[in-house]
């Protein structure tokens, strides 16, 4: 679920840089509050959709785009960092 949320969004190039591409259009402000309203609580019950969540590269994608982000996505943002270890969160925050 977590690749299929994201996967839509990737597609249309919201806030997701392509190798290809030297811009991306914004990410819309409301598509971030949706999409980590709906990932927060389905991350926190399963293991799996975690390490898929770190494994497809959307855990990078969300720290590098944490400075972008204003409320409520940035506390959904935060909520789901809160996920993972720290040291896991601060290796993609630094990549």
């Amino acid at each position: 679920m977590c690749k299929g949320l994201l996967g839509v969004h990737h597609k249309r190039g919201w806030g997701l840089q392509q190798e290809q591409q030297t811009q991306c259009r914004p990410w819309p402000t409301r598509k971030h509050a949706h999409t980590y309203t709906q990932l927060e609580p389905l991350l926190a019950k399963s293991p799996k959709e975690r390490q898929s969540f770190v494994t497809s590269g959307a855990l990078h994608r969300l720290q590098r785009l944490l400075p972008t982000l204003t409320d409520p996505a940035l506390t959904h943002a935060h909520g789901i960092n809160s996920l993972f270890p720290e040291d896991v969160v601060a290796y993609y925050t630094h990549l």
